[in-house]
């Protein structure tokens, strides 16, 4: 009864709504209204379904991002790709936990090629719906499974994958090449094989963040091949590591300022006998200015240009040497030198350079003072390694020549006004050289060109010795450098002679302490190339310049003309050098934490 009596009132309720519903939507205004509002609804309705078959998901391969991951769980890894995009992740818990190590690391990455990396030989697929990814595990085949070690079978390969440190590495892919069987290695880093014919084998292991390996394996009949197959991290992608302020290491990613390196392969490869020479064209910004090609011939660096209107400051950028500042003083302010004498970081050996880390901008400022204002080179030396004693031996050999010359006419002789005097000052204003002949039977059949006549060709020899070698406790290590070089201008040499000794001591696993000294000798005898050239001018060519010197020892020259022989000059002016030098450096270091290291260095220079 209940029932019937809602129902009358509702019936009641319908019957008395009718006439007015008739009345409104008979209005020709409401009835377009009412049109023009369900025509909305329609188009709305149909974009909608357009864009969602037209515009599934984002376009991954457009987003990059950069990345470093390190031994993390796969899940905090897309936790990660979340908080650097504007998407998001769905996923099983159980489908992502047992993913607890990964690794990965690169810079500007598009997204797509991150997550196909991340999920390589995971067993995990991905779809993207609009700005949600959605994260399935993909079933895997059930051949070959892999089968319990307790358990015996017919032929096969059985083993565990590990990393460096003897650590299981789960879910690595292992793939038999030609006969494409493959599995995947379980928790403890374990797999096996089965159903494998009699032959030889190649094993192709790989996993997220390491490198890929491969093994040879020698299988036979009714028998079980064990192995056990180390990966080593891939580092390919992982940031690169500068030097910067008292020999700390830093990822260049982390740098708030511009840093450059140059390796020591790079500097030895240009076999230059000054460094600073060896950096021309290895970094950007540098301007490198030399004064010329004199043995040991030295040269200025600027490295943020000139920022001081005081014409006698030294733009050079400040040198640190395994974290102690160092001298590389010349003495031409703008890096030329008449009689080529060496800036003092000619003194280092190249072969003694691990690698040359550039610093610009105000960073260099900040961590050396204003000594670095213009800049910094941090120079870091070889350290000698653990295990048994080793040495190796380099020499080069160096062949310095003139690329051009000044072109000089061949057709007049010495005299005045096309009249022959073989007394005048005048080297080539006389006649004509069939004229002269005629006139002084002795006169050459050709007349020299005094610049190319007045040089040679230069050469240089270095050779070096490295000696390294110790225990986890204590490392040795010794460098032996010897350079001679002969100039291309007669009578100028330069040598440099460097020996340089030093230790690594770990007195505990939180104590290390390190020393070094190096000693260096340089110099040589230097020429006036200026005066030279300018002697090489006013001589005249009818005269061979290298008959300078008489039995007697005094000088042979065109008597008359006022003109001295250029080479029995450069004979007579011995103008040297000899530059004893020595730079010790030593540091302590104490780290209480493995995240915490208290660092001191201290070192001196010795000039004279």
């Amino acid at each position: 009864m209940s029932f019937n009596s809602k129902t009358h009132r509702w019936r009641a309720f319908d019957l008395n709504l009718m006439p007015f519903l008739h009345q409104v939507f008979s209005s020709r205004k409401i009835q377009v209204l009412v049109m023009r509002a369900l025509t909305l609804a329609i188009l709305l309705t149909i974009n909608g379904v357009l864009m969602a078959e037209t515009s599934s998901g984002q376009d991954l391969s457009k987003i990059r991002i950069s990345i470093d991951l390190k031994n993390v769980p796969m899940k905090a890894a897309l936790k990660k790709i979340e908080g650097s995009t504007d998407l998001s992740f769905s996923f099983r818990t159980a489908d992502l936990s047992s993913l607890r190590n990964v690794s990965y690391a690169a810079e500007n990455i598009p997204v797509d090629k991150l997550l196909d990396a991340l999920f390589e030989n995971t067993g995990l697929k991905y779809e993207v719906i609009n700005s949600n990814i959605i994260i399935r595990k993909v079933a895997v085949p059930e051949a070959p499974a892999p089968v319990p070690f307790e358990v015996a079978f017919e032929g096969g390969i059985r083993g565990r994958v590990v990393n460096t440190k003897g650590e299981p590495v789960p879910n690595a892919s292992i793939l038999v090449t030609g006969v494409n069987q493959g599995t995947a290695a379980d928790q403890e880093g374990r797999f096996s094989l089965s159903g494998l014919k009699a032959g030889t084998y190649t094993v192709v292991v790989t996993a997220v963040g390491y490198g890929k390996q491969e093994r040879t394996v020698s299988v036979s009949d009714d028998n079980i091949a064990t192995i056990t197959i180390e990966l080593s991290e891939d580092n390919a992608d992982m940031a690169e590591v500068t030097v910067t302020a008292l020999g700390i290491r830093r990822e260049k990613r982390e740098l708030g300022y511009s840093a450059q390196e140059v390796k020591g392969d790079a500097l030895t490869a240009s076999r230059q006998p000054n460094i600073v020479n060896a950096l021309q064209g290895q970094a950007a910004g540098l301007q490198i200015n030399s004064g010329g090609g004199a043995p040991g011939q030295g040269s200025k660096i600027i490295l943020r240009g000139l920022n001081s209107l005081d014409p006698n400051r030294d733009f050079q950028p400040l040198f640190i040497i395994d974290g102690i500042p160092v001298d590389n003083t010349t003495d031409v302010s703008d890096g030329s030198s008449l009689y080529g004498i060496s800036n003092r970081a000619a003194d280092i050996n190249p072969d003694d350079i691990e690698s040359i880390n550039i610093l610009k901008g105000g960073a260099a400022t900040a961590l050396y003072g204003l000594r670095a204002s213009t800049g910094a080179i941090i120079i870091t030396t070889k350290s000698g390694k653990a295990g048994k004693l080793r040495g190796s031996v380099t020499s080069t050999y160096g062949v310095d020549e003139i690329n051009m010359y000044p072109e000089t006419q061949t057709k007049y002789t010495q005299g005045w006004q096309g009249v022959y005097d073989p007394t005048s000052f005048w080297p080539t204003t006389g006649p004509t050289i069939e004229e002269a002949k005629a006139i002084d039977p002795t006169h050459p059949d050709k007349i020299f060109n005094n610049f190319k006549h007045g040089y040679k060709t230069g050469n240089s020899f270095r050779n070096s010795l490295n000696i390294s070698g110790g225990s986890e406790r204590a490392i040795f290590t010794g460098t032996f450098s010897q350079f001679n070089q002969e100039g291309i201008m007669p009578f100028t040499d330069y040598k440099n002679i460097s020996a340089k000794v030093g230790g690594e001591f770990k007195l505990s696993d939180k104590v290390k302490f390190g020393s070094s000294v190096n000693y260096v000798k340089s110099g040589g005898r230097r020429g006036n190339a200026d005066r030279y050239n300018e002697n090489l001018t006013y001589f005249s060519p009818r005269w061979d310049i290298w008959d300078y010197i008489k039995e007697n020892g005094t000088q042979n020259t065109i008597v008359g003309s006022g003109n001295d022989n250029p080479i029995y000059v450069l004979r007579g002016v011995d103008y040297r050098d000899n530059v004893d030098r020595i730079i010790t450096n030593s540091h302590f270091t104490y780290s209480p934490a493995k995240w915490l290291d208290i660092n001191y260095r201290f070192g001196a220079e010795y000039l004279q």
